[in-house]
C-alpha cells in the first residue's frame, strides 16, 4: 500500500481492494507542532463523500505528517 507515515489513514473498497482515500485525518498535526482546533477534516469529509456514493479526489488531499514509517529486512 505505500505506508509511509504514522499519521497516514486509508479508506479501501473491500470489494475491489482500491484505495478511495489516502491522508492525514484531520490538520490538527504538523511537524513538531499540534492545533487544539481543526480547519479541515480530511477523513470526515472522505468517508461521507463515499458514504454518499462520491468519489474522493485523492490529488486534493494534502501529504501526512508524523513520522517515517521504515522496514527493515532481516
Amino acid at each position: 500500500m505505500g505506508v509511509e507515515r504514522t499519521a497516514e489513514v486509508f479508506i479501501i473498497d473491500p470489494r475491489t481492494r482500491k484505495v478511495l482515500f489516502r491522508g492525514p485525518i484531520d490538520d490538527s498535526l504538523g511537524y513538531e507542532t499540534q492545533r487544539v482546533n481543526t480547519e479541515h477534516n480530511y477523513l470526515r469529509d472522505a468517508l461521507d463523500t463515499v458514504m454518499a456514493g462520491g468519489t474522493v479526489d485523492i490529488n486534493d488531499i494534502p501529504d501526512s505528517k508524523g513520522c517515517l514509517v521504515g522496514f527493515f529486512l532481516s
